[in-house]
């Protein structure tokens, strides 16, 4: 993957300091697909009325950068897809008479299916003159996950009388799912400028030069582990901030600045331009 910068006859700053952070992240990098496949199989014969039959399947899948890809994805824009599946499954025949038989069943089967990612920054998409030259951060699906545990048991009885045949039985089975999916979790960003990427870099309030361009400034303050993100918003909901003034003389948005702001949160006050506050207290509070 190359990254196409145009000429810039006389840098700025901030448009030389986003050069400098999408070069550091451009080139190609490795996608690979392996997977493993096991199985195994018993019969065992406890004796004349009695055949004991295990099964195991197993399947190790490993993809290497395949969450997300394209010309214009840097490597931790991406993470890997992997796929763990077991499953085990007991079978107990018995012969009770010439015309009855019991079959006792029990298996377990396990899906795991958890997407990783490269990179715990918020997803930037940088463009220039209308053209995209890079998506850093990760994308905005990763990391997920999703689990199954199934546990099924049945028992049947079959009854053979000359030409009719008569089964009948039970069959019990429980599903433990979990289906973890923050998608736009920490944000997606799109910068329209060089300039404006730059300048985020080092903390300055942008240039609005494109709709919505001035909410952008949030980008630098997202940058944190998706599970101290998770505990803030747990502890401080929407729906508590709006009730006004909540610590000494924070305002609504500066609550929910500290929900969602810094993880070190050494800026205890929203910060400027002012706009981005209103805009955070109004959506807060209309809820």
């Amino acid at each position: 993957m190359a990254l196409s910068i145009p000429s810039i006859p006389s840098p700025t700053a901030a448009q030389t300091a986003a050069v400098a952070y999408l070069t550091a992240r451009s080139g190609t990098y490795l996608t690979t697909f392996n997977q493993d496949v096991y199985l195994g199989k018993l019969d065992y014969r406890l004796n004349a009325a009695n055949l004991l039959s295990g099964r195991y399947n197993g399947q190790r899948f490993k993809g290497t950068n395949l969450e997300n890809s394209g010309t214009t994805s840097a490597a931790e824009h991406t993470g890997n897809s992997n796929v763990n599946t077991d499953t085990f499954a007991l079978e107990l025949n018995t012969t009770l008479t010439q015309k009855v038989i019991n079959q006792l069943r029990g298996s377990y089967q396990r899906d795991n299916e958890p997407g990783l990612s490269n990179s715990q920054n918020a997803e930037a998409a940088v463009r220039n003159n209308g053209t995209t030259l890079l998506t850093v951060g990760r994308n905005n699906f990763s990391p997920r996950e999703t689990t199954l545990h199934r546990q099924q048991y049945a028992d049947a009885v079959t009854y053979v009388a000359g030409t009719h045949t008569l089964k009948f039985g039970v069959d019990w089975l429980r599903d433990q799912i979990l289906n973890y999916f923050p998608g736009n979790f920490s944000g997606a960003y799109t910068f329209d400028s060089l300039e404006n990427f730059g300048r985020s870099l080092s903390g300055q309030a942008l240039n609005a030069t494109a709709t919505g361009s001035a909410a952008l400034q949030l980008c630098r303050h997202m940058q944190v582990q998706e599970r101290v993100d998770r505990r803030r918003i747990r502890q401080r909901p929407v729906s508590s901030v709006c009730s006004g003034r909540l610590a000494g003389n924070a305002t609504v948005a500066d609550n929910l600045w500290r929900a969602l702001g810094p993880a070190d949160l050494s800026s205890a006050r929203c910060p400027e331009p002012a706009g981005i506050c209103n805009w955070i207290q109004h959506i807060a509070c209309s809820r």
